[in-house]
């Protein structure tokens, strides 16, 4: 399966080019929070394992230029204090409409845990159904977002099951050392192809601490429903 690189995250995609009109209604998969480690505790870095559903071009060659894309995850965030690091861990979503990142407080995530995730679109329907589990403490969380006020509904033509740097600066030292992210249990469900799995997989790259262009985070397809996204240092 091809492999395609990636400004700001790496993992595995499902975007059927043969389907013209067809859009993704769900996705689910399941993985264990990794356990971050920043090498600069000066500075403020986000790491994000997470999936999505998106909007955007797929070229002849199978990439794709991704416009929107609604996510679900886990948010690593580490900010400086004082010449230490305080880090947190936190469920959370983020709307291609507004642009934003929302943390979720009434439920808790701790590296180690088991997560399960799942997003559900409402046909022609600003509505979108989100769930989150953490198996390993039994708490769950469900909430449907609406984003009424523009009443756009997303058609998204690609699913996504990512580890990715949330900042817009990719340099090296603000990528977390992550070591290891499986995504596993993965599947979406399309409206021509019906359940879909992965076919690419992407590649992080980017500056490296000399600047030079690097691959930072590799992401490999073992089988249909199993995605592994590796940290190289």
């Amino acid at each position: 399966m091809p492999t395609f690189d990636s400004s700001n995250s790496s993992g595995g995609v499902s975007a059927p080019t043969d389907s013209k009109n067809g859009y993704f209604r769900s996705i689910y998969g399941r993985w264990v929070v990794p356990n971050v480690i920043f090498p600069d505790i000066n500075s403020a870095a986000s790491l994000a394992t997470w999936i999505g559903l998106g909007e955007g071009e797929v070229g002849d060659d199978g990439g794709i230029n991704a416009e929107y894309m609604f996510q679900v995850g886990v948010l690593f965030q580490s900010v400086p204090a004082g010449g230490l690091a305080v880090s947190n861990y936190n469920f959370y979503f983020y709307s291609p409409f507004q642009f934003a990142y929302q943390v979720l407080t009434n439920i808790s995530v701790s590296p180690g845990d088991a997560v399960f995730a799942m997003i559900c679109t409402t046909p022609q329907s600003p509505d979108i159904t989100c769930t989150v589990w953490n198996e390993t403490t039994g708490e769950f969380s469900r909430w449907t977002y609406s984003e009424k006020e523009s009443g756009v509904a997303l058609a998204a033509n690609w699913a996504g099951w990512m580890v990715g740097n949330v900042n817009d600066d990719n340099n090296v030292s603000l990528l977390g050392k992550y070591g290891a992210v499986i995504f596993d249990s993965v599947s979406a469900y399309h409206t021509d192809k019906g359940n879909v799995f992965p076919d690419r997989a992407l590649s992080l790259s980017g500056p490296d601490e000399n600047g030079n262009i690097a691959e930072l985070s590799s992401g490999s397809l073992i089988n249909d429903t199993i995605v592994v996204c590796s940290y190289i240092p």
